[in-house]
């Protein structure tokens, strides 16, 4: 009997050894996701004057009004180390643009920026008029109707 009570507490403790760890996994995690969120917000914010530019000059080409698009609702697509080492990278976002405060999105633009020391360039421009199904699931957008891109001539492609 005194075995199985040395068995038992054994268990019971090498129990409780195992449980602390995934609760301080699960507390680190939580914190780790609002860190990286809070980047992410920093990032845009950051990248504002740029965007909200490369809108202004696509519509101000196109003869459409000005559209605005909301901070919380960019999307990064993609982040590009451009070498190893470097603090130089291309990086892609996507945002939906609308007129007036409270119109459902007109639009949806993706833009990639070359971003290093020497300041930040935009390098394409895709406007999607209507709002593609796969902004909502987070995929990159493969084909699209209506497309525009701005090269880095600054022309518009149809």
């Amino acid at each position: 009997m005194n075995g199985l009570k040395k068995m038992l507490s054994l268990l019971s403790i090498l129990f409780m050894f195992l449980q602390v760890p995934s609760q301080t996994n699960a507390s680190n995690l939580e914190v780790n996701i609002k860190q990286i969120k809070d980047l992410q917000d920093v990032f845009i914010t950051t990248l504002d004057p740029h965007i909200s530019k490369a809108i202004r000059e696509y519509y101000k080409v196109k003869g459409i009004p000005m559209r605005s698009y909301a901070l919380w609702d960019a999307k990064i697509l993609e982040i590009q180390r451009l070498e190893e080492g470097s603090f130089s990278f291309k990086v892609t976002i996507q945002i939906r643009t609308y007129t007036g405060t409270h119109n459902p999105p007109e639009g949806v633009e993706t833009m990639t920026f070359n971003i290093s020391p020497f300041g930040v360039k935009l390098l394409e421009f895709v406007h999607h008029e209507g709002e593609p199904q796969d902004f909502l699931t987070g995929d990159k957008i493969g084909s699209c109707f209506a497309c525009s891109v701005i090269p880095l001539t600054g022309s518009i492609v149809q």
